[in-house]
């Protein structure tokens, strides 16, 4: 069995939102559209090969207003999710993208897209359902709820409930988040279903 990888300063969690942060700040003599050259534009990356753009694109943002509450929900998240073991969130993280470039890709997926909103999706599904393992009663379920019921409505209604983003909210990448942490949570009860294994984070 392996151990967690416990941390004091979460230093993932900082490095991916430094980056984001960084391409929002680039001087204008160095980039003049930032967003152009580094969204998800599946033109780009299927006829030109622009393949950077399956992971930039999740970095770069529609606005300030955009990049402020995605960068707010993935510090909070992705700390939480880091400071419990390392390991969890590169994987909850790798296999949001992975799940979620697949989508943009597909028949269902954008022309374009930003934002990483897709990808927090999957730490804070992840700590908001242990949250309320860890002390299961109506008051730890709360924040799950709001996080579902935010879920679903954005759905239904493809508007976001936080800030206008500027594009159209593309509620699919929510839920490609969720099915992440779904897919973490798994291989994680089913890595410590041994009698030998004790559980890292889930119970």
């Amino acid at each position: 069995m392996m151990n967690r990888i416990r941390c004091s300063i979460p230093w993932v969690t900082l490095a991916l939102a430094g980056v984001a942060l960084g391409l929002a700040l680039l001087p204008s003599r160095w980039v003049a559209d930032p967003l152009a050259l580094f969204c998800f534009d599946h033109q780009a990356i299927v006829q030109q090969g622009q393949w950077w753009r399956l992971l930039s694109g999740h970095l770069v943002h529609s606005d300030s207003t955009h990049l402020q509450w995605d960068l707010l929900g993935f510090v909070i998240f992705g700390s939480w999710l880091e400071f419990k073991d390392r390991r969890l969130l590169v994987l909850s993280l790798a296999l949001a993208l992975l799940i979620l470039d697949l989508v943009l890709l597909s028949s269902w997926g954008l022309a374009r897209y930003c934002g990483l909103s897709g990808l927090l999706y999957a730490p804070a599904a992840l700590m908001l359902w242990q949250h309320f393992r860890r002390q299961p009663h109506l008051i730890s379920a709360l924040p799950l709820i709001a996080g579902a019921a935010k879920l679903v409505s954005e759905s239904l209604q493809q508007q976001a409930w936080l800030a206008d983003q500027g594009w159209p909210l593309y509620a699919p990448a929510h839920w490609c988040g969720v099915a992440a942490a779904l897919i973490v949570w798994l291989l994680t009860r089913r890595r410590h279903s041994s009698p030998l294994g004790q559980p890292t984070l889930y119970r």
